[in-house]
């Protein structure tokens, strides 16, 4: 992947199963879990395992493999305006 991936991306991956997501879709999600906060936006796991995410928050392998054999489900939020911010630094991006 190369670039920011846009957030209607990680939008579309909200409430699916984690286990599920496809390499392509776990690459967007990985981005996002790192460095959404960026861009104003929350990507992680919640799971009935580890209600509070302190899993998820370590970002590790090992956690992501107990997530993925558990019923877990990602979780996305969006600041308001993050969406009109990420389309104005595409269109100034795209100008130059």
């Amino acid at each position: 992947m190369s670039g920011i991936p846009p957030i209607d991306r990680i939008l579309a991956l909200d409430g699916k199963i984690f286990a599920m997501l496809s390499p392509a879709e776990l690459e967007v999600f990985d981005f996002y879990r790192a460095q959404g906060r960026k861009f104003g936006v929350q990507a992680n796991v919640v799971s009935d395992v580890d209600p509070q995410g302190h899993l998820d928050r370590t970002i590790s392998r090992r956690n992501d493999e107990i997530l993925r054999q558990t019923n877990s489900r990602v979780s996305v939020a969006v600041e308001s305006g993050a969406q009109a911010e990420w389309a104005k630094r595409q269109r100034a991006g795209s100008a130059g």
